[in-house]
C-alpha cells in the first residue's frame, strides 16, 4: 500500500524550517506534495533528508526535481478572485498542470514542460485582462 501524504516539518538550515506536505519514499526520502515557501523545494520534488531533533527531518538536497517546470506571478488582488483567473488555472489541471497560491497574491505554476511557455504567454495576458 502506497504512503499517504503526511505533514514533515523540514530544517532547511539552522535558523528556518516549515511545515509542508510531503509523502514518505523511505530511506530519508520525500515528494513534496506542495511547495515550501522558504525552502528551496517545491511541489513534485523528490528530497533527501537525515533524522533530525524532534520528530523534525534536515533537507540536504532535492534527490530527483519535479518534472514539472514552476514558476511564480504576482497578482494584484483583484485579478486573483477573477473568473479569467479561475478558467486559466482550471485549464492548467486539464493540461496536466497544477498551481498553488500563497498570501493572496503569489501565484505558482506547475507545467508539463511542452505547455509551459504557452501557458505563461497566456497567464500574463489574463493578469493584464483581469487587472
Amino acid at each position: 500500500m502506497p504512503a499517504l501524504p503526511v505533514f514533515t516539518v523540514i530544517q532547511w538550515d539552522e535558523l528556518s524550517e516549515e511545515s509542508v506536505l510531503t509523502t514518505p519514499l523511505g530511506a530519508n526520502l520525500f515528494r513534496m506534495e506542495e511547495s515550501a515557501v522558504i525552502g528551496e523545494a517545491v511541489l513534485g520534488d523528490v528530497i533527501e533528508t537525515m533524522p533530525g531533533e524532534d520528530g523534525r527531518v534536515r533537507f540536504v538536497r532535492v534527490r530527483m526535481p519535479s518534472e514539472l517546470k514552476t514558476d511564480v506571478w504576482l497578482l494584484p488582488h483583484r485579478a486573483g478572485e477573477s473568473e479569467e483567473v479561475a478558467l486559466f488555472l482550471k485549464g492548467v489541471i486539464e493540461a496536466g498542470g497544477k498551481w498553488e497560491r500563497y498570501m493572496g497574491g503569489l501565484f505558482r505554476l506547475h507545467l508539463p514542460p511542452a505547455e509551459f511557455d504557452r501557458f505563461a504567454d497566456e497567464f500574463e495576458r489574463v493578469i493584464r485582462s483581469a487587472s
